[in-house]
């Protein structure tokens, strides 16, 4: 006798997550995440989700996808030039809101989100992306002391590979500049911690995605993990987090 199945793709309500020391529990259950990035390095800075794309949706087909494969979580790019293009004091709310939207459809199907603050190499202006266009740079020279003649256009950033160029001291300074001046840094994620306050589909933030140990031109010592872990971690990183968990613990 022959039998008929019919099998319902429908989507999952996730459910919140609650955190208990170093454990991520749901129904009181630890939970493992299985994740995959969704980083757009460019404009307009986020996935589409007007349908399927084998390099750069997020729809319903992707999550159908995912969720099929057992992942349950994305590290969503949440770009700085995506969320103020313009100014250190304007947010572009519509960019936000296709943030949201898309973290929300996401929990629809059982995956929760990472929110990324992605960098490479600091900025297109030292070819990488990361920080907005109204950040300061030093750029004279660039990408010297890798090479003796400055780059006439960043057309010619392939001539090295990419990971060479956190040797330039336009990146160097850059970063120590950051560390130097991060109030818009905390600012941003403030806002960002408000914007997303109490949300569930919401896992964490990651606060910068590998950030540089600063002008190791001015100061060698940076190169050594210890001395920047110390300054990352304990310094830069900890008055982020203090300022996140006033806001949402």
């Amino acid at each position: 006798m022959n039998r008929f199945f019919i099998f319902l793709i429908i989507p999952i309500l996730a459910q919140p997550i609650e955190i208990v020391g170093r454990e991520f529990l749901r129904d009181n259950i630890p939970i493992i995440f299985h994740g995959v990035n969704a980083v757009v390095k460019g404009e307009p800075w986020i996935p589409s989700t007007d349908g399927f794309d084998p390099k750069i949706s997020l729809a319903d087909d992707d999550f159908r996808m995912l969720s099929a494969a057992g992942i349950n979580m994305i590290r969503l790019g949440i770009m700085w030039p995506g969320v103020q293009p313009n100014s250190p004091n304007e947010y572009n709310m519509t960019y936000l809101e296709a943030i949201r939207n898309i973290s929300i459809n996401a929990y629809r199907y059982g995956i929760y989100t990472l929110l990324d603050l992605h960098q490479d190499i600091l900025s297109d202006r030292t070819c990488g992306e990361g920080v907005p266009s109204w950040f300061p740079l030093y750029l004279d020279g660039f990408p010297r002391p890798l090479t003796l003649k400055p780059y006439s256009s960043l057309g010619e950033c392939g001539k090295k590979p990419w990971t060479e160029y956190h040797l330039s001291l336009a990146v160097a300074i850059g970063f120590e500049y950051l560390y130097q001046n991060p109030e818009n840094f905390y600012r941003f994620w403030e806002n960002i911690t408000e914007y997303f306050r109490g949300e569930p589909q919401i896992l964490g933030f990651e606060l910068i995605n590998e950030p540089w140990c600063g002008n190791q031109f001015s100061n060698p010592a940076l190169l050594l993990p210890e001395v920047a872990n110390k300054r990352l971690l304990k310094l830069f990183y900890g008055d982020a987090i203090s300022r996140i968990h006033k806001i949402d613990p």
